[in-house]
């Protein structure tokens, strides 16, 4: 069982590449614990194509884009907000069909965490 757990933003960090962005947030104890847990249940069943350890948690702004659409997810990331966190009870499982870049993102199973 996992409970539910907080995604802090405080020294979230946004990076940029040539055709996508995104926010590098700070892993706690209970989000590499969750992590571990994932990738033991699911080794034998997936390939992997990112072996994250530690775990690498971040938010994808904008993937597979063309140089204006990258301009105008980067102005609207600088106007954003993100507050302090975010609240985590429930977990969406997605993995990806195809290549390993550019295939179809799909949702596995859902979760939600108890404590």
């Amino acid at each position: 069982d996992t409970p539910p757990f907080q995604i802090y933003f405080e020294g979230a960090i946004s990076r940029w590449g040539e055709d996508g962005g995104y926010l590098s947030v700070p892993v706690t104890s209970d989000m590499q614990t969750l992590h571990n847990a994932l990738v033991a249940a699911l080794t034998s069943l997936a390939i992997q194509a990112y072996r994250d350890d530690p775990y690498h948690a971040h938010m994808t702004y904008v993937q597979d884009t063309q140089a204006d659409g990258l301009n105008r997810a980067k102005s609207v990331v600088v106007e954003t907000d993100w507050g302090e966190g975010i609240p985590v009870a429930h977990i969406d499982l997605i993995g990806r069909i195809g290549q390993a870049y550019g295939g179809r993102w799909t949702l596995i199973e859902s979760f939600s965490l108890y404590g």
